[in-house]
């Protein structure tokens, strides 16, 4: 799941409308709706005005649709919300996530506009994110993974170093837990 920040697409070292093509086309990966620029990202869906943010999302949509992509899922600026914020989402979207390191999100989700996901950042370890995996699969939940950046080396803040999510990748295959998408989970939504 891709949920890029839109003004960055095709910049220096930032994927490009091309490869966002070919992961949804050739490798399954589904392309979700963020935020337009940087400084809207800082701005969360908390505690600003609907106008506001529909503008924002109408903006986000606007992109998407000229390149050919239609999203059904959304991640929260900075995963933060409020009760108006998840009224207009919903307006736009099917399901949308925050960020909740401590939980396990159910499967399906009880509250398809407040998905809890895991954020993996330079100082998540490995068995950290295995532990959470663990926990998910005995309670027959889901654990959505957010992933900012990843960097080879000099990982810091939201970058994930590359060796852990290898090490991440490397557990899922071998744990028998299953991979899903936010459209495949909600579809499980009534």
């Amino acid at each position: 799941m891709l949920f890029p920040i839109l003004e960055q697409v095709g910049n220096t070292d930032r994927i490009t409308v091309e490869q966002m093509r070919a992961l949804q086309n050739y490798n399954g990966s589904e392309i979700g709706a963020h935020v337009m620029t940087s400084s809207q990202h800082a701005l969360d869906m908390a505690g600003r005005t609907e106008a506001d943010m529909r503008a924002e999302l109408n903006s986000v949509r606007d992109w998407y649709t000229a390149r050919g992509f239609a999203p059904v899922s959304y991640a929260y600026p900075i995963g933060d919300y409020d009760a108006l914020g998840e009224r207009v989402v919903s307006k736009y979207y099917r399901s949308a996530r925050s960020v909740a390191t401590k939980f396990v999100e159910t499967l399906p989700p009880s509250m398809p506009y407040r998905v809890r996901a895991m954020s993996v950042s330079a100082d998540t370890t490995v068995a950290a994110v295995t532990a959470m995996i663990d926990k998910a699969v005995a309670g027959k939940g889901w654990l959505p993974l957010v992933v900012h950046c990843v960097k080879d080396s000099g990982a810091t803040g939201n970058d994930a170093p590359t060796a852990t999510l290898q090490g991440i990748g490397d557990y899922i295959a071998t744990s028998g837990a299953k991979v899903r998408t936010m459209q495949q989970v909600m579809a499980m939504v009534s």
